[in-house]
């Protein structure tokens, strides 16, 4: 085998490489871009949970219903409100609320992210 012949057999072969390469590049690229988006969305959601616990406490405090108020706000937020309980008395209490938000995810994967926030008073004091 000579060098020319053996250069024409191994033609194309650096084209097919870097195609694997590039496709490799793109699917760990989209890998990235769906993390990323289930990070944004459960960072979203969890301030969402912090603003509805804190208004269900304030709305507890004014003696008004304290889990409509969490949901108005959840709402507000783009969540829904899946959970909320409130426990001890107006002297020293804690609101939980738990908010879910739907995400529009690739087949076969989760499609919601789901926060928990608790506010309240502890002490009256």
């Amino acid at each position: 085998m000579t060098w020319s012949t053996r250069t024409r057999s191994e033609r194309g072969s650096g084209t097919l490489l870097m195609a694997g390469v590039a496709l490799i590049v793109m699917v760990l690229g989209g890998v990235g871009v769906v993390l990323a988006g289930y990070v944004a969305a459960q960072h979203a959601a969890a301030g969402a949970a912090d603003l509805s616990a804190l208004s269900a406490a304030a709305a507890y405090i004014r003696g008004e219903d304290a889990c409509a108020a969490a949901g108005r706000v959840a709402r507000a937020n783009g969540v829904s409100l899946s959970g909320c309980a409130i426990s001890g008395d107006s002297f020293g209490f804690v609101v939980k609320a738990t908010v879910t938000r739907h995400l529009r995810a690739p087949p076969g994967l989760v499609e919601t992210v789901t926060a928990t926030a608790e506010a309240g008073r502890l002490d009256g004091g």
